[in-house]
C-alpha cells in the first residue's frame, strides 16, 4: 500500500504540459526532496502530454536519483497521464506506481510533424531524405527502449504493447492498468 502520509504531502507535484517549465519546476522540487531527511519521495503527476524528450529527461533524472542517491521514489498519476507523462511514469518500478481512481493513461507512438521541401540538386535532396529517415529510425528505437522499460515486470510484453499502439492510440483506465501490472494499485 502507498503510505497515507505520502499521499497527503507529495514532495514533487507536477501538472500541466511536459515542457521546459515543467522540467525546471521538477528539478527544483527534486533538489529539495533529495536534500530532505531520508525517506520515501512521492512524485504526483497530471499531464495531457507534451515534449517527448523533456519527458525522457525527467525520467532519466528520476532513475539517476534512485540509482545513484538511493532515493526511495513512488509515483501517483492523478486524473490523466498522457503520452510524455507515461514516459515519466516508466522511470518508476511497477510496484512503485499508483493511479487515482478513474485516472486515464494514453500510450501512443511518437509523432513527427515535419514538412520536407525537395527542391534543388539531387544529392542535396537525397541527403535531406536520408537525414529525415535516420531521425525517424532513431526516434522509433528510443520509443521501443522506453516502452520496454514501461512494461518490464508487468504482464504486458513489448510486442503486445507495440501491436496495440500500432493500430491506434491506447487509452486505458486505472483498473485496466492495474490488471496488466503497469501499476501497483489504485488509490
Amino acid at each position: 500500500m502507498l503510505p497515507a502520509n505520502l499521499l497527503r504531502q507529495p514532495q514533487i507535484r507536477l501538472h500541466g504540459k511536459v515542457d521546459d517549465a515543467m522540467l525546471n519546476n521538477f528539478l527544483q522540487q527534486l533538489d529539495t526532496a533529495l536534500g530532505s531527511p531520508a525517506g520515501p519521495v512521492l512524485v504526483e503527476l497530471t499531464t495531457t502530454g507534451g515534449d517527448a524528450e523533456t519527458g525522457r529527461r525527467i525520467a532519466t533524472d528520476l532513475i539517476l536519483a534512485r540509482e545513484r542517491f538511493g532515493a526511495d521514489l513512488h509515483f501517483v498519476g492523478k486524473s490523466v497521464v498522457y503520452s510524455a507523462g507515461v514516459t515519466i511514469m516508466s522511470a518508476f518500478a511497477p510496484d512503485r506506481r499508483w493511479l487515482t481512481e478513474h485516472c486515464m493513461l494514453l500510450i501512443h507512438e511518437r509523432r513527427l510533424d515535419k514538412t520536407l521541401e525537395l527542391k534543388g540538386a539531387m544529392r542535396g535532396m537525397e541527403a535531406l531524405v536520408r537525414d529525415t529517415l535516420a531521425e525517424i529510425e532513431s526516434a522509433r528505437e528510443m520509443e521501443r527502449r522506453a516502452f520496454a522499460v514501461l512494461v518490464e515486470g508487468t504482464q504486458l510484453t513489448i510486442d503486445e504493447l507495440m501491436a496495440r499502439i500500432g493500430q491506434s492510440d491506447w487509452y486505458l483506465e486505472a483498473q485496466e492498468a492495474r490488471a496488466l501490472g503497469l501499476v501497483q494499485g489504485v488509490v
